[in-house]
């Protein structure tokens, strides 16, 4: 029997209709998914004569997804147009999940004003083999101002977190190695500090290596 599940290696997509896009795979490189306007790694499709990328995710989301973060009403894709738009679309707004900027597509709400990055979207509620904590599964749960077991900066948003054995993950550090990392706890006013910075900064860059972990 056929795996249905292979992504297709070729695809068409609206927000590029000029060439065919190719399933690439960018190895150690970065790139900025021109959906989302996040940075992503892994596969993405890419047309290599525009240097256009998309996630994977972001090229073959669906137009409504239902969401735990927001079990009131499906979530529907909607395009974020370059230098605004209407007067009523072209305002700012930061994801509801990992409180960084929107600048490109993202999944909404409109009766309640509720946006996620289509990678913040893919996030699984529970996560198992964590390379910093692999003893637990772990639970995307709402932050409340707690240091990250993994890089010591605040949880002021959303993070994966194991109750018995109190720990705090962002989402991006989920799978970082703990022998690689230095956790420094920080003060109240360093944790202060580091909470209005991620506030305004965090990304969830690397979120698509969260849903997909590699199996040795």
């Amino acid at each position: 029997m056929a795996n249905t599940s292979r992504p297709a290696r070729l695809i068409t997509h609206p927000t590029h209709s000029y060439h065919a896009l190719v399933l690439t795979a960018a190895g150690d490189n970065t790139f900025l998914c021109d959906g989302c306007r996040c940075h992503g790694s892994g596969l993405c499709y890419r047309c290599a004569r525009c240097d256009f990328n998309l996630h994977e995710h972001c090229a073959t989301c669906p137009p409504t997804l239902p969401s735990f973060a927001h079990p009131q009403h499906a979530l529907t894709l909607e395009p974020f147009p370059d230098g605004g738009g209407s007067s009523r679309d072209a305002a700012p707004r930061d994801c509801d999940l990992c409180r960084g900027p929107i600048k490109g597509m993202s999944y909404r709400c409109r009766p309640c004003g509720f946006h996620l990055h289509p990678t913040c979207a893919l996030l699984p509620p529970a996560a198992a083999g964590s390379a910093f904590h692999p003893e637990h599964v772990l639970a995307l749960v709402p932050a409340a101002p707690r240091p990250c077991s993994a890089c010591g900066k605040e949880c002021v948003v959303w993070r994966y977190r194991c109750d018995p054995c109190r720990i705090d993950l962002h989402p991006g550090c989920l799978h970082a190695a703990k022998s690689a990392v230095v956790v420094a706890r920080p003060t109240r006013r360093t944790a202060m500090r580091f909470g209005i910075e991620l506030g305004r900064r965090f990304r969830i860059g690397a979120t698509l290596t969260v849903d997909r972990p590699k199996v040795n």
